[in-house]
């Protein structure tokens, strides 16, 4: 070919002693041609020459540390030549996992995302794996974390228990990261029963790290379906484990699942139950007053004054608590055992005492939890039965602690007005000759005197003259000044903090659901357990009938009814009853809810209804698990309409249908 056809250009030589290096703007001049056009040899040698100094510069930032350097480096090189050779990217990327920097650990983010993308995820070491995940965790990069762990889990890499424990433990901090590490307990779950290669087994605290974050996060479906979960894979359940499991039945409502627990719960030594399960007897008891159960709340709260125990540990073999009906046959059981529930755990419970709370080796009442007994017995018209609950509680106590309590229960009731009650407990304490300080006389007559209730003051001012308490009373108009001054001298030593209670605890009634909504779940929860899909829908229609608005748990409790009977067809329907409860937002936005609803609209095929969910999520800033979409879709779906386009589309139906699965492969594509 004629040199007057084409010129070729030439370059000189580098010397070893110079510390001349190839830059961006040089090698893009070479790689593209802009100027020039080179012969094959001569871009042979320019490319490895460039390859070459890219590589040395590399080398020599990550020898030094400079993470920004290295960076540039390995992007002028990734533009030339593709990604660098197995050791020199692991070196590479393991450089920035050691950094804080949550703005360089996006960038290695990026590059382990271009490597799947480009189908050579091979290129990275398990170790470098585990470094990622645990780095993006502490960081607080949930998302990045789950799609590093879960392509460990492609290539069965899970092989230390511990780091994947330290992982969620970072990852659970945010509702967000607590979502997806419920997600991928749940895989790694599912790939025990699949993979030949049997990966790593979750254990007791691991399960325990999900469930707390589920109870403190409020995600009550999510932490619902890890306790399922925890009794499929036969994990023993610990004091720890048990606390938490209270709190999630607790935010859903389900007493009757409780309960079943207080039976072996009840039999552990005195001493360990009162400081290991405080959030367990909370949980109990503040559904017991959800549903308006006066006897069991009463029965309950004696119960833990008195606190006789027996010892679990004398009791061999592991036990089993239902999920559902005690009848059902191959049913769920949730596996208990007596060593463990009896054992120190090292995760500590930051539990707040609500309604018991734990003081000088005794479980007692709180301000809050006696305030909701009250008004129990009230609302259920048996505030005449108050005064016989709070002798008997009285008569469990020394002569001090009942003094104290039984005070501040008639000092409160006698500042609300509750007149009636707080004087006969005055007259049951005094005759079944419990100790009563002069301070409980005085808030009982003080009020009396303020309501004008003459003749119920005078009858007091007798019964307390007969009982030999207050002689020294003086008669006609000196009564008052003396109570004043008595009055006085009892407030400045003691707070109404009772009084307090009760009075913000009947604010938040006004917002309480009916007992009835719950009882009504629960028979709905109760019937799909027992495969009952008649009297289960009959339920929910007998609810709507009353004009009940079915709540969070009616709506979770009727989409996994029909999952269970593989009746996708009636979910839509159900969705459509959520779309037309839009004023209830804490329906409509629950992430649990949504996320349930996609995942079964998958496995049914309504990928009309997948993609107006993920509208919805998108409306409301929610993260949605598109792995977990993904993997749900590829195990009911995997070759939908793969080879098909909408030209070969007999109907418009077809037609339609294929354009929402290719939108779907889309979306959990991005």
């Amino acid at each position: 070919m004629a040199l007057s056809m084409r010129r070729t250009f030439f370059l000189k030589p580098f010397s070893n002693s110079s510390n001349l290096s190839l830059t961006c703007s040089t090698l893009r001049l070479l790689h593209v041609g802009e100027l020039y056009t080179c012969d094959r040899t001569s871009m042979n040698s320019v490319k490895g020459t460039s390859s070459t100094v890219l590589l040395r510069n590399l080398d020599s930032a990550l020898k030094s540390h400079q993470i920004h350097k290295a960076w540039e480096s390995y992007c002028d090189y990734r533009k030339l030549h593709g990604f660098p050779d197995f050791t020199v990217m692991n070196r590479f990327l393991l450089e920035i996992s050691y950094t804080c920097n949550t703005h360089w650990l996006q960038k290695a983010y990026d590059v382990v995302n271009a490597l799947i993308k480009e189908r050579k995820p091979n290129l990275l070491e398990p170790h470098l794996l585990k470094k990622l995940c645990l780095s993006f965790a502490r960081a607080q990069m949930p998302i990045s974390s789950t799609m590093v762990l879960r392509l460990m889990l492609e290539r069965h890499n899970l092989s230390h228990i511990n780091i994947l424990k330290l992982i969620f433990m970072h990852m659970v901090k945010t509702e967000v990261g607590t979502s997806l590490a419920s997600n991928s307990l749940i895989l790694i779950c599912e790939s025990i029963h699949l993979s030949n290669q049997k990966p790593i087994k979750p254990d007791t605290m691991m399960f325990n790290i999900i469930l707390d974050a589920c109870a403190v996060h409020g995600l009550p479906l999510k932490g619902k379906q890890i306790i399922e979960l925890m009794a499929q894979m036969g994990i023993a359940a610990d004091a720890y484990s048990i606390n938490l499991i209270a709190r999630i039945h607790e935010l859903n409502y389900q007493r009757d699942e409780l309960k079943k627990f207080k039976y072996h719960v009840d039999q552990v030594s005195g001493t360990f139950l009162l400081r290991h399960y405080n959030q367990f007897y909370d949980s109990l008891l503040n559904l017991h007053l959800k549903f308006n159960d006066v006897d069991s709340s009463s029965q309950l709260v004696s119960d833990m004054y008195e606190c006789k125990r027996c010892n679990l540990s004398d009791s061999k073999g592991t036990r089993f608590v239902a999920m559902g009906s005690h009848n059902m046959k191959g049913g769920l059981k949730l596996q208990l055992s007596p060593e463990l529930m009896q054992k120190d755990t090292i995760l500590v419970s930051e539990h707040k005492e609500e309604l018991f709370s734990f003081k000088s080796g005794k479980l007692t009442l709180t301000d809050k939890g006696m305030a909701k007994l009250i008004l129990l017995y009230k609302k259920c018209g048996n505030i005449s039965e108050l005064s016989k609950f709070i002798t008997v509680i009285c008569m469990k106590l020394s002569s001090s602690e009942a003094e104290t309590f039984g005070g501040k229960v008639i000092d409160a009731l006698a500042q609300l007005g509750w007149l009636e009650t707080a004087h006969d407990i005055l007259d049951d304490m005094e005759t079944a000759g419990v100790p009563l300080g002069q301070d409980s006389y005085v808030s009982v007559l003080r009020a009396y005197y303020d309501r004008k209730m003459l003749r119920e003051a005078d009858g007091l001012l007798r019964q307390i003259r007969r009982s030999d308490r207050l002689m020294k009373f003086p008669d006609g108009s000196g009564i008052i000044s003396c109570l004043t001054q008595l009055e006085n001298e009892i407030r400045m030593q003691k707070s109404s903090d009772l009084a307090e209670a009760l009075v913000l605890e009947m604010k938040e009634e006004e917002n309480d659901l009916p007992s009835i909504v719950h009882e009504l779940n629960s028979s709905i929860y109760f019937f799909w357990k027992a495969k009952m899909v008649s009297d289960a829908t009959k339920t929910y229609q007998r609810m709507q009938e009353m004009g009940i608005r079915p709540t969070l748990q009616t709506y979770a409790n009727m989409v996994n009814g029909y999952s269970s009977c593989e009746m996708y067809r009636e979910i839509t329907i159900i969705w459509g009853d959520i779309k037309r409860s839009k004023e209830n937002r804490n329906v409509v936005t629950s992430k649990d809810l949504l996320e349930l609803l996609i995942l079964n609209f998958i496995r049914g095929g309504y990928f009309e209804r997948v993609m107006e969910i993920v509208e919805v999520m998108k409306e409301h800033e929610m993260h949605a698990d598109k792995w977990l979409c993904k993997n749900e879709f590829l195990k009911f779906h995997k070759s939908l309409y793969r080879s098909l386009n909408v030209r070969n589309a007999t109907t418009e139906a077809q037609s339609n249908r294929i354009e929402l699965v290719r939108a779907f492969r889309k979306w959990v594509s991005n």
